[in-house]
């Protein structure tokens, strides 16, 4: 099955792209070829993309995506984010990212996140010591952001950019991320055990289905409130 069913598949079983599309491009492979899948499958989506203003290079990055969405005759938005170094500069750029996605329009907004980036979650959260929930790695689908890619390996869709003889930018600072290094010591998980991408990413959805029926039925011993049925009265906090 080529990677366009799939993800159709994919897209189909889990309600991801329903109402105004849009998608999130960086200019990296990953997110041009989730582009390239969306357009294959008819859809015509805006596409929007930051430049985060932190090395050289990014504000190239952003006139590309621009082409881009031009040559595809799709809308574009770009934005350049405000953002200084400093603690928390990823969680502060995605918070800009999400409050420019919120305002886009778009129900469902597409992210390039692939197999690799959920297997990459699911083990730094268990180094970190994560229940379930956290294990359970990204979703499908929250809120209006959705991930169609979840399930194609990033080798997989390297693939697919050259036999299409796609273009991208790579991110120089990639190399030396924290996300690099993690994928380093995958690539020495699959030489001890073949197959422990697929494996991890497994174990992340059933932890994620046992997450959501978990929460199910916890909610069934709720009352309007939001506490435990059948518990009586709660104490007094003072006695008469």
């Amino acid at each position: 099955m080529s990677i366009v069913d799939r993800v159709r598949s994919f897209c189909e079983l889990n309600g991801l792209l329903t109402g105004k599309i849009g998608v999130s491009v960086s200019g990296g492979v990953d997110s041009v070829v989730l582009l390239h899948v969306l357009c294959e499958l008819g859809h015509r989506p805006m596409v929007i993309s930051f430049d985060h203003g932190l090395r050289s290079g990014s504000a190239g990055e952003l006139q590309f995506v621009r082409e881009l969405a031009a040559w595809k005759a799709l809308e574009f938005r770009g934005y350049k984010l405000d953002l200084e170094p400093g603690p928390a500069l990823q969680q502060r750029a995605r918070d800009q990212r999400r409050a420019a996605y919120a305002v886009s329009g778009c129900d469902s907004l597409a992210l390039g996140h692939h197999l690799d980036d959920q297997v990459e979650t699911v083990l730094d959260r268990l180094l970190r010591g994560s229940g379930g929930a956290g294990l359970g790695g990204m979703s499908p689908r929250r809120g209006r952001l959705v991930r169609p890619l979840l399930e194609i390996s990033r080798a997989q869709i390297v693939e697919f950019a050259r036999a299409g003889d796609l273009r991208w930018m790579e991110d120089p600072s990639n190399a030396a991320s924290h996300r690099a290094s993690l994928a380093d010591e995958l690539d020495r998980l699959e030489d001890l055990r073949p197959g422990a991408r697929s494996g991890l990413a497994r174990s992340a959805r059933l932890l994620a289905q046992d997450e959501a029926w978990l929460q199910s039925e916890a909610l069934g011993h709720l009352d309007a409130e939001g506490l435990p049925v059948g518990l009586g009265e709660p104490f007094a906090d003072s006695v008469e």
